[in-house]
């Protein structure tokens, strides 16, 4: 009898199971976001020319290279960081809150190195929520003020220690971290110890995830300055020099840290400093 019973139990337990899977909804054709194809290469940059700002980028393997353009808000500069990689995908929200699939491959030569998203037709996108997970605070003061702030910030005791990078000779430290209102001001201490001038292309600053790999999506969202004093354009041979940046204050989430990265033109040395949310915390009020 009990051996009937189980039997039983055993049969209805199946046929529940399978109904369920069988009245589980599927999402319909018209749901799906179809991805744009976009082919990269080694030494080559693909530009993808948006109608907006980008405001978050998420790529999800380290094998391909992302950055916006320098001085500008809505071009995304793209390349291959090794040969041949797996086909992975790439999503980019801009400021009017559309969210943009791509999938990107490998190809020698690529068919095309620059396209205007703009003219993307509006089927493959989709409106997003504008959200960030770092609270950035647009600040209401004016380029003046703020230079006059960042010629304070110079003379100032140094607040913050070992968040260093060197390379070939060069390296970067922040000693000072400083709030004024809506704005916090970061001292960046550069120093050429070679006799190469060290040509800065470009200063880069974003939060990004603490751990990534190549199996998870990485979530980097770029923050703009809004001033920066000092030689940004070169740090001469032997010697050494201040560098102000005024950002818009933010605060730093769990597992993500504050990046500012230094870009040699035609060099690799390439100079990036983590500044993690305790940092962050000990700026002090001007």
């Amino acid at each position: 009898m009990n051996r009937h019973f189980i039997i039983v139990t055993v049969l209805a337990t199946i046929l529940t199971f399978n109904l369920r899977a069988q009245t589980a909804l599927t999402f319909p054709k018209s749901a799906y976001i179809e991805p744009y194809r976009l082919e990269v290469t080694l030494n080559k940059t693909t530009n993808l020319v948006f109608p907006a700002a980008i405001t978050s980028v998420d790529r999800c393997s380290q094998d391909i290279v992302v950055q916006k353009a320098e001085g500008v808000e809505n071009i995304l500069k793209i390349k291959a960081a090794v040969k041949s990689f797996e086909e992975t995908n790439l999503s980019v929200i801009t400021g009017d809150g559309l969210l943009y699939s791509f999938l990107v491959t490998y190809h020698p030569a690529p068919a095309y190195l620059t396209v205007n998203v703009a003219r993307i037709t509006s089927p493959n996108t989709v409106q997003a929520p504008l959200r960030s997970t770092v609270a950035v605070t647009q600040p209401a003061a004016g380029s003046t003020v703020l230079a006059a702030y960042t010629g304070r910030v110079v003379s100032m005791k140094s607040n913050i220690h070992s968040v260093y990078d060197e390379a070939g000779k060069a390296s970067a430290e922040l000693t000072g971290l400083y709030v004024k209102d809506n704005v916090l001001f970061c001292r960046l201490a550069l120093q050429n110890q070679s006799r190469i001038n060290y040509d800065i292309e470009q200063f880069r600053f974003s939060i990004r995830d603490l751990k990534q790999s190549k199996r998870t999506a990485s979530q980097e969202i770029e923050i703009n300055p809004l001033l920066i004093t000092g030689d940004s354009a070169v740090i001469r041979g032997k010697s050494k020099q201040i560098v102000v940046v005024a950002l818009p204050k933010f605060t730093i989430p769990d597992g993500k840290y504050f990046a500012v990265q230094l870009m040699e033109r035609n060099g690799g040395r390439h100079l990036a400093l983590r500044v993690r949310n305790r940092h962050i915390m000990k700026a002090r009020v001007l």
